[in-house]
C-alpha cells in the first residue's frame, strides 16, 4: 500500500509511553560516563593523528578548532600551553599562510578545509600538506586538526565531496596506521538545535518551508540529512574503514560542568589535567559555541519541533547495537544520546532499516510543510492530535520525577 509518510505517521512506530518510560527509569540509575576504550590515544605507545570532523553545526565544532590553533601553534599570536607538550595542531609558515588566508577568504583556524578544494591551487594544498607533515615529524605524541568538512562521508549530491579521500589522503601522506587513527565527533542536543543551526546557515530563503520544499535546495536537504544530522552513520563508516572513534556528547559535557576542548585534550591527548578534566594552566578558556547554534526554526510549530527532534533521536538510536560492537568505539559524557530509545531500534529489523533510509528521513521531514508523497510502503494509522499530546504530558511529568530521582541518587 501506497500512502503518504507524515509526521504523524511515523510517531506510531514509537514505543507505549510505559515502555519508554521503563527506558528511562533504568537510564537514570546508570552513570552517565562511557567505559574508556583499551586503545584510544591516551592508552597508547606510538604517535597519533587526530581528526575533528564536526559534524557542520555542531554547537562547539568550529570553537574545538580555534581553541587547539590557540594552543597548540607556533604562530606570533598563538598562547601554546605546556599541558598539551608533545601535541600540534600544524603551523604553517607565517608568509605562506598570510598568503592564503588573504587570496582564499579564509579563517587561519578553517585553513583545513581547503583541503576539499574542487579546483585546487597546486601550490596551496603543497603548503597545507607539507605543514601537516612537518607538524607530524616536530610532535612527540601526534596531531590534532580537523574541519567539518571531514563529515562529507557518502553520496554527497550538493557538495559532491568526500571527507573519507580526504581522512585518507592525510593517513597515507603520513603513513599512519589506521589503528593509530582517531575520528571526534560531536554529538549535538537537542538535535532540533543543530537542525536549526543548518537552516539559518545554509537556507537561501526566508521560510523555512521554501527551505524543505523549493527544488533548489532538495540536494543539499537530502546531504545535511545524511551527514551532517547522522552522526552514528558517520561513526559506523569511519569503524568500517578501520579507524578509531570517540562522539562526544554534548549535553552531557556541559551537565558534568565540562567543556569540549578540554574533554578532548584530557580523554584524547592524555593532556596535563586535572580530576576534573581541565587542562592545567587553561581552565579559564572555554570553546565558544557557534552563534547561528540554536536558533529556532522560526515558522515551525513547537509541537512540530518536537516530533522532528523524536524523529532525530530514533534514527540515532537505530545505530546503538551496532556500534557498541566496536572496542574501537568511545562515546564521552554520553547522556542525551541514546537516551530514550524505541526496544525495537535494537530488535527489529524493518524498523531499522526504515530509519537508516535516507529517502525515508528526508520524506517524513519534508511532510511537515510540503504535503510530500512518499513512494514508501506503509500501514501506519497516526494516532490522534490529543493522544499525542496527553502522552507527551505525562512523558514530560516522568521526565520531570526521575530527574529528581537521580539527584537524590
Amino acid at each position: 500500500v501506497t500512502s503518504n509518510i507524515t509526521m504523524r505517521s511515523f510517531l506510531a512506530l514509537l514505543p507505549s509511553l510505559a515502555a519508554l518510560t521503563s527506558l528511562l527509569m533504568g537510564w537514570m540509575v546508570v552513570t552517565c560516563q562511557s567505559s574508556t576504550v583499551s586503545d584510544n590515544p591516551s592508552t597508547k605507545s606510538n604517535k597519533q593523528l587526530v581528526l575533528l570532523a564536526g559534524p557542520h553545526e555542531a554547537g562547539a565544532s568550529e570553537g574545538i578548532r580555534k581553541f587547539f590553533d590557540l594552543h597548540a601553534t607556533d604562530y606570533h599570536d598563538s598562547q601554546p600551553s605546556d599541558s598539551l607538550s608533545g601535541w600540534e595542531w600544524p603551523t604553517l609558515d607565517q608568509k605562506a599562510l598570510t598568503a592564503i588566508v588573504e587570496q582564499e577568504n579564509v579563517s587561519r583556524h578553517s585553513i583545513f578545509k581547503l583541503l576539499f578544494q574542487k579546483k585546487q591551487n597546486e601550490t596551496t594544498q603543497e603548503t597545507l600538506m607539507s605543514a601537516i607533515r612537518d607538524s607530524w615529524e616536530k610532535a612527540d605524541s601526534g596531531i590534532i586538526l580537523g574541519d567539518e568538512k571531514f563529515d562529507k562521508i557518502g553520496v554527497n549530491p550538493y557538495s559532491s565531496l568526500d571527507g573519507l579521500r580526504q581522512v585518507y589522503r592525510i593517513v597515507e601522506y603520513l603513513q599512519v596506521p589506521r589503528e593509530d587513527v582517531t575520528i571526534v565527533l560531536l554529538y549535538s542536543a537537542p538535535r532540533i538545535d543543530q537542525w536549526g543551526a543548518i537552516y539559518n546557515k545554509k537556507s537561501r530563503y526566508d521560510t523555512y518551508r521554501d527551505f524543505l520544499c523549493k527544488e533548489h535546495d532538495a540536494d543539499l536537504l537530502w546531504e545535511y540529512i545524511d551527514t551532517a544530522m547522522n552522526a552514528m552513520k558517520l561513526s559506523k563508516d569511519f569503524l568500517q574503514n578501520g579507524f578509531n572513534v570517540v562522539v562526544i556528547d554534548e549535553e552531557g559535557t556541559r551537565q558534568s560542568d565540562q567543556d569540549p576542548a578540554h574533554v578532548i585534550a584530557c580523554n584524547i591527548l592524555a593532556a596535563d589535567c586535572d580530576d576534573s578534566y581541565w587542562i592545567n594552566g587553561l581552565k579559564e578558556e572555554r570553546t565558544e559555541i557557534s552563534q547561528t547554534h540554536g536558533l529556532t526554526v522560526s515558522d515551525l510549530p513547537q509541537a512540530e519541533q518536537k516530533d522532528l527532534e523524536l524523529l532525530f533521536n530514533q534514527r540515532d538510536c537505530v545505530y546503538q547495537s551496532e556500534l557498541k560492537k566496536w572496542p574501537q568505539f568511545e562515546v564521552l559524557n554520553q547522556r542525551a544520546l541514546w537516551s530514550s530509545c524505541d526496544p525495537r531500534s535494537e530488535s527489529d529489523t524493518e524498523y531499522r532499516e526504515t530509519l537508516m533510509d535516507i529517502d525515508f528521513m528526508v520524506d517524513v521531514i519534508k511532510s511537515q510543510k510540503c504535503n510530500s508523497t512518499s513512494s514508501h510502503a506503509s500501514d501506519l494509522s497516526p494516532p490522534t492530535l490529543d493522544t499525542m499530546k496527553q502522552d507527551q504530558t505525562e512523558l514530560d511529568s516522568t521526565i520531570s520525577t526521575n530527574k529528581a530521582m537521580e539527584t537524590l541518587l
